[in-house]
């Protein structure tokens, strides 16, 4: 025993400084607010943002969100995935909105495979009168990571008074 322990740090010190031979991945940080993780995330926030505009694909819906997604309503109720589907008619869902941003998008991802994010909502309805006020809305999202890409796992949101938006 004496003898192989010594010999395995060795060995295990070598496989570290070996010339030519990578350094092992940084590990994850705990919590990132930048980086590339927090873009990717970013841009999927503002497809799903579009998608209430545009509407999309059933194909598209399933790339974005997880299995076991769903979604914390107003009153309360919970709407899971396969409701969301149901409202997609041959294969598309149109969108409902004529206005969707997003704003104080706040993102974090956790040891590079959770992401919690927070926003604001300002949206008007298509169907809405053009003079309505818009629904200001606070949401929370939160996504997992498969593979190389990020998944909708769960939603929940509230609509807010109408003071005005915080500035960029």
């Amino acid at each position: 025993m004496r003898i192989v322990l010594p010999w395995l740090l060795a060995v295990h010190s070598c496989t570290l400084t070996t010339p030519g031979r990578s350094a092992p991945a940084p590990a994850c940080p705990e919590v990132a607010t930048t980086g590339a993780d927090v873009e990717a995330v970013r841009a999927r926030e503002l497809r799903g943002a579009r998608a209430n505009l545009d509407g999309w694909t059933l194909a598209d819906a399933r790339g974005f969100f997880a299995p076991e997604y769903f979604s914390i309503q107003m009153d309360g109720s919970i709407r899971r995935l396969n409701a969301v589907f149901a409202g997609f008619t041959d294969g598309r869902s149109p969108g409902w909105a004529r206005r969707f941003e997003l704003a104080d998008l706040q993102i974090h991802v956790y040891r590079c495979d959770t992401a919690v994010v927070t926003g604001l909502i300002e949206a008007s309805a298509s169907a809405a009168p053009a003079n309505a006020p818009p629904w200001r809305i606070r949401y929370l999202n939160l996504w997992r990571r498969q593979g190389d890409q990020w998944l909708n796992a769960a939603n929940q949101f509230v609509r807010v008074t109408s003071a005005p938006a915080p500035a960029p």
